[in-house]
């Protein structure tokens, strides 16, 4: 992949060709909180074009008329948008895949300096409130941790809490909770530990970026930034408004780990 290193003259931003944005984002869809990869085909005036081959792991069929949130900031000019709506959509037989073309509607400012520019047709990093590129990749795995620990702590409140109310005698609940609760705290922490591990390796002083890029697997990432807690198993286990709020409160968390996963893979993608 090619990167083109700032000068004096040059803005201080690292940029890197759209075409080397290979590797698949997770995006999710907004009724439902639906996760799924897709691949950047193309960007347009305020929209792009994106594909969902077979072989992705997280594989979900879009709609004509699904809004969807991206996760990952899509710049034209001044302006910053991360969700759209899907407004057509047919198969590739050439790529196996899913096509679909995405108009983008709501602005949204970039929580990371890392964008897709339409403009420059590249990804672009602006590197300059950081002293290392290194800084930026320590502070989204560091942000990562906390959305753990924040789903984690929700989970627990939720466990006494759905015991008072969901009306399942006592035999029933412990079953529940053991399949339900024990069961997926399990796997947040696992994921968290997986997450402060990266964290404590990439850490180390006197890495060369070729060290650092082989401490990042993508396949294993994405395993820790995939929801823990399915959704809809909790809204057939507890048929509950009560628990509403706090299931759209564990996966709002969860969104927002999707785009601290794809700021990891565009920095992956970018070679720091």
């Amino acid at each position: 992949m090619e990167i083109t290193t700032p000068t004096q003259n040059q803005r201080t931003e690292n940029r890197a060709e759209i075409n080397s944005v290979v590797l698949p984002f997770l995006g999710s869809r907004e009724d439902d909180f639906t996760p799924f990869q897709y691949i950047l085909g193309d960007l347009s005036l305020h929209g792009a074009k994106i594909y969902i081959p077979r072989w992705l792991t997280r594989r979900d069929r879009l709609c004509v008329g699904d809004e969807v949130n991206f996760h990952a900031p899509f710049r034209f000019a001044s302006e910053t948008y991360t969700s759209g709506r899907i407004v057509w959509d047919r198969w590739d037989s050439e790529f196996d895949a899913q096509t679909c073309g995405v108009s983008f509607a709501t602005r949204m400012p970039a929580i990371y300096p890392v964008a897709i520019s339409f403009d420059e047709r590249q990804l672009d990093i602006d590197l300059t409130e950081f002293s290392t590129p290194e800084g930026l990749l320590l502070l989204v795995l560091k942000d990562a941790i906390l959305l753990k620990r924040g789903i984690r702590i929700y989970l627990k409140h939720l466990a006494p809490y759905l015991s008072r109310i969901s009306g399942v005698d006592k035999e029933q609940f412990v079953m529940l909770r053991s399949f339900l609760f024990d069961d997926t705290v399990s796997r947040i922490e696992h994921n968290q530990q997986h997450l402060e591990k990266m964290l404590e390796d990439l850490a180390r002083a006197n890495l060369t970026q070729a060290d650092l890029m082989s401490l990042i697997d993508v396949e294993d990432l994405l395993d820790a930034f995939e929801p823990e807690i399915p959704a809809d198993v909790f809204s057939i286990a507890f048929q509950d408004e009560a628990v509403t709020p706090y299931l759209n409160s564990i996966k709002t968390l969860e969104e927002k780990s999707y785009t601290n996963y794809n700021t990891l893979i565009m920095l992956y993608l970018h070679g720091f």
